[in-house]
């Protein structure tokens, strides 16, 4: 099935085969690892990580990885070692969880390698391993975990050499019987940034896996002087180089919690890319679903500059909307540059202190709402009867989503995160049920409308996780006075 079929039947054209090829065809691209899906889209983009034999491009170069990012679990699955082997885990607020690893515990460490170690003799294809904790923050306190951390970390280096300790040893392990795999080790969060210890270094074929997220920026493009979060990005890239030569990069052009609203992030890709080119990465991931619309612009630009950093960003927008949307293709450049444009001129760091319930009602105005109906129109109308019109009334359906998400969510962000001093107590409980029935339509209506949004939002038949944790929220505060109306 085609890429276009598995996404409610979008014609293959915005495939682009003639810029693919232009691409594809280079005897060098400019990142040796490109990993932005693994279906035919992918395939057909020039990303070669994980592509399924019949889909591979017979003279490219293609990579098999183990992992994206949190593999704890993978390695000492809690199910097989918690029961006999609690202290393999972490010791939290005095009682061990299997949410975490005790990574000073030097059985974790053998096991985590033996693990490997099998991973390797089963499958000799593979190019690259991936060591990296599960997505929370229940790290070990016990008291040797504890030793190994430095003392006034900053807010992305308090696990860091713990961590940057338990991968050296795993690697070392490993590479005394399978010397040229590659170890990807993760750095995110509170372990984003390299320990402050100058005494440390790492083994050969032992490279960082950088997120860009969380305490940094996804608006503004990372050589962005005037974006502080990015400034903290560019140095911990600029350290992570002094210990590895190589560097692995995490990226989201696609994010679950900005709740599958429009993502437009060209203006920052088309500048990231080439820059991490010329900072030593030679491998890019992004989260990625094939079905948010949203996201399409992202993926296509990203996958493109990818092999060619110096393409022309401008012209590859211009080819996904050409072979995407036919002769409403002005109108649908129109539309993306609005969104790019909003996004900009918001000024947010993104996803700093929240992600949409923080930030979407201020880059999606009613002003930008309008503007979008209104171009989107003007597409409908040249694209109709045409093989493209289908294509058009997606992003009509993306945007009659995202007025209702964001209406939602400007009136949940005032509940929820606005000044706790305006008004009374009855006050905000009442606008707190009221955020909540609007959630909680938007949710009915998308479930009940599953089949119309198919292809345009990910998943339209299940609520979005972090929709459901604002949700669960506007309850808890609704749910304190009273049954809502």
């Amino acid at each position: 099935m085609s890429y276009c079929r598995a996404i409610c039947g979008l014609v293959l054209c915005f495939l682009c085969a003639a810029a693919c090829s232009t691409f594809l065809f280079r005897t060098k691209h400019d990142f040796k690892y490109r990993w932005i899906g693994v279906d035919q889209w992918a395939a057909e983009h020039g990303c070669n990580v994980n592509i399924p034999d019949g889909l591979k491009d017979a003279g490219g170069q293609h990579y098999q990885f183990w992992g994206a990012f949190h593999t704890f679990d993978e390695l000492l699955p809690a199910q097989e070692y918690f029961g006999d082997h609690p202290e393999y885990y972490a010791l939290y607020e005095g009682t061990r969880t299997p949410r975490q690893l005790c990574t000073s515990n030097a059985e974790v460490q053998r096991l985590a390698a033996e693990k490997i170690n099998h991973l390797l003799r089963d499958d000799p294809t593979l190019t690259a391993i991936t060591l990296a904790p599960e997505d929370n923050r229940f790290f070990c306190e016990c008291p040797a975990c504890q030793a190994l951390d430095e003392p006034n970390p900053g807010t992305d280096q308090i696990h860091s050499r713990r961590l940057f300790l338990f991968y050296q040893r795993v690697s070392e392990m490993v590479h005394e019987q399978f010397p040229d795999v590659i170890i990807r080790f993760g750095a995110y969060d509170t372990y984003a940034a390299p320990p402050k210890d100058k005494s440390l270094a790492l083994p050969p074929n032992t490279f960082p896996l950088v997120c860009h997220f969380q305490q940094y920026c996804n608006n503004h493009p990372i050589q962005d002087s005037s974006c502080a979060p990015n400034t903290r990005f560019r140095q911990i890239i600029a350290e992570w180089r002094n210990l590895a030569d190589d560097l692995f990069i995490y990226e989201y052009y696609y994010k679950v919690n900005w709740l599958d609203l429009p993502w437009p992030l060209v203006h920052a890709i088309g500048q990231d890319i080439p820059w991490y080119k010329n900072h030593g990465v030679k491998g890019l991931y992004s989260q990625y679903r094939a079905d948010s619309a949203g996201s399409l612009l992202n993926f296509h630009v990203a996958a493109a500059l990818l092999l060619d950093a110096d393409a022309d960003v401008d012209e590859l927008v211009k080819d996904f909307c050409v072979e995407t949307f036919g002769p409403a293709w002005k109108e649908m450049r129109a539309y993306f540059t609005v969104l790019e444009e909003a996004m900009v001129a918001s000024g947010r760091h993104i996803p700093e202190k929240g992600f949409a319930l923080h930030h979407a009602p201020h880059v999606f105005d009613d002003k930008v709402l309008d503007r979008c109906h209104r171009l989107l129109c003007l597409a409908q109308a040249k694209a109709e009867g045409t093989a493209y019109e289908d294509n058009v009334w997606k992003f009509h359906k993306l945007m009659e989503y995202t007025d209702q998400c964001v209406d939602f969510l400007a009136i949940a962000k005032d509940v929820l995160v606005g000044n706790e001093d305006a008004g009374g107590s009855g006050e905000k409980k009442e606008r707190a049920r009221l955020a909540l029935r609007k959630g909680e339509a938007l949710v009915r209506f998308v479930k009940n409308n599953k089949e119309r949004y198919q292809g345009v939002i990910p998943g339209p038949g299940q609520v979005n996780p972090y929709m459901r944790h604002i949700l669960d929220k506007l309850e808890e505060m609704a749910e304190e006075e009273g049954p809502r109306g």
